[in-house]
């Protein structure tokens, strides 16, 4: 190994002598801006909440956003690209709760992998409810009771109509997410439009019939 790094290192000093400055100057910005790609790419760290157990069930991980979690500012984007097939204004018309301080909403997790924040839900989402002690008082969040206005079956078709639709492509998907907040690089627009959007959109379309269970019609 040692004698690699050697041998790197005569081929640099030689190719900043002379001429071939500038070769070397791009050399290593490239090799820079490789590393940094790599390390981006490569973590893998969920978001967890170990001092607060049960903003933890409402929010931590199982395991979802690491096989099929969506970027984040996809996810926030999808009720507005996609808004009518959705019963009412984004994704609290499916019964999706949201509390203050948090920008999505309890039963979703958020993981850094693959280079971006990804979302996907958790058990919260089925298990954690409301009540009203009176029509007009707020709804107070149960965690552990059954999420008895989620729409499970509805989330599922309108991510199935989404995905068909033809607007879901990788240019008008990242100029919503952008439209919602999201700001991407370079590299990470060439991700999204060449590799993440479609492979979201076939996913989604081959998976479509192994979600007829939840058809609730």
């Amino acid at each position: 190994m040692g004698g690699l790094f050697d041998r790197l290192a005569g081929l640099f000093v030689a190719l900043w002598r002379g001429r071939r400055r500038i070769v070397a100057l791009l050399a290593l910005i490239c090799l820079g801006g490789a590393i940094w790609i790599y390390i981006d790419y490569s973590r893998n760290k969920a978001e967890a909440f170990y001092d607060d157990p049960v903003k933890h069930f409402k929010y931590g991980s199982t395991g979802g956003d690491q096989l099929v979690g969506i970027p984040i500012g996809i996810f926030k984007a999808l009720p507005q690209l996609c808004r009518e097939y959705l019963p009412g204004e984004g994704w609290q018309s499916l019964g999706l709760l949201f509390e203050d301080g948090m920008e999505r909403p309890i039963g979703t997790s958020l993981r850094r992998s693959l280079g971006f924040d990804r979302v996907s839900l958790n058990c919260a989402a089925c298990h954690v409810g409301t009540y009203r002690a009176t029509p007009d008082a707020e709804p107070v969040i149960v965690p552990g009771m059954p999420a008895n206005r989620l729409l499970l079956g509805e989330f599922v078709r309108f991510l199935e109509n989404c995905a068909l639709d033809e607007r879901f492509n990788p240019w008008q998907v990242i100029e919503a997410a952008e439209t919602a907040g999201a700001r991407y690089g370079f590299f990470d627009r060439m991700v999204l439009q060449y590799l993440a959007v479609p492979a979201m959109k076939e996913f989604l379309i081959l998976a479509r019939h192994r979600f007829r269970f939840l058809d609730t019609e």
